[in-house]
């Protein structure tokens, strides 16, 4: 149960010092981060596999996630997915734009 702690705690430290060194290359990195997460992970995964959003909450370290996941996404999972696919869209859109917008972003 350490290891996913130490792994993202390593992570979030690297992360951290590159948006402190590099602003705006992180900014482009989460942007395109943001908009591979929903259009190449999430809308295909919700169209072609939805019954995939249960199987990946069995292997939840979160147990809060694993009951959510396994529930009330598993049973409609389009209508769970579509609102956090048009977040990421969004998000990802306005960090790629230059500007006052980008700071929205």
């Amino acid at each position: 149960m350490l290891t996913p702690i130490v792994t993202c705690t390593v992570a979030f430290s690297l992360f951290t010092a590159f948006a402190l060194w590099r602003p705006q290359g992180t900014r482009l990195f989460l942007g395109f981060f943001f908009l591979a997460m929903a259009l190449g992970i999430n809308l295909p995964w919700t169209i072609l596999a939805p019954e995939g959003y249960a199987d990946m909450a069995r292997n939840a370290y979160i147990p809060l996630a694993r009951t959510f996941f396994e529930g009330p996404v598993a049973a409609n999972p389009v209508l769970w997915m579509a609102p956090v696919i048009l977040l990421e869209t969004f998000v990802g859109v306005t960090l790629l734009m230059s500007g006052r917008i980008a700071r929205v972003g």
